[in-house]
């Protein structure tokens, strides 16, 4: 009997070690998946833009509410995106600007970063971007769905509260009596 008290013991005190053990630890600062979306690419209609990917060297046309996602350790390093725009009229090409996976922060929310650019161009055709964090709806916190759901109403609430509580009360009384007699497998 008392070894299984001292068996329960240890593994409590085991447990609530590991979980302080692990909090304990720093965790390391790494980039974060980023999401790029390119947002008002039809409002330059005498423009076209593209992007190449460090990944693999390609170039890709952008068109409107496209999207690329870069991942911080590909096989050839952090992904990389260079955007630049075309002027239809002559194929004069604007300037560029490099896009990279960013660092981790509490206005992302989720485990990759949705960012929108848009773009501006002046006279001297010098392509200018502001990043704009989206929060989608996914981002929304997670809540937890009831399986057992008790309509009581408010003044019997308490009731619930003694129910919960002596049902708790009885199943670890009849896990007590049983490893008293030896045949419990917990």
């Amino acid at each position: 009997m008392t070894a299984n008290k001292l068996y329960f013991l240890l593994f409590f005190v085991l447990t609530k070690s590991a979980v302080f053990a692990d909090i304990a630890l720093q965790k390391p600062e790494k980039l974060q998946p980023t999401k790029y979306y390119f947002a008002n690419v039809d409002s330059f209609p005498a423009y076209r833009f593209f992007v190449k990917k460090s990944v693999n060297f390609k170039t890709y046309r952008i068109k409107q509410d496209a999207a690329f996602l870069l991942q911080p350790k590909s096989k050839t390093g952090d992904e990389r995106l260079e955007v630049w725009a075309e002027r239809k009229s002559d194929q004069t090409k604007s300037s560029s600007f490099i896009l990279t996976t960013v660092q981790p922060a509490a206005i992302y929310g989720g485990d990759i970063a949705y960012i929108a650019i848009t773009f501006s161009i002046d006279k001297n055709n010098k392509l200018t971007y502001k990043r704009t964090v989206m929060k989608p709806d996914c981002y929304r916190k997670k809540e937890w769905v009831l399986v057992l759901f008790f309509d009581f109403p408010d003044n019997q609430k308490p009731l619930l509260l003694i129910s919960i509580l002596s049902l708790l009360v009885m199943m670890s009384l009849f896990f007590i009596f049983r490893m008293k007699n030896g045949n419990a497998y917990i």
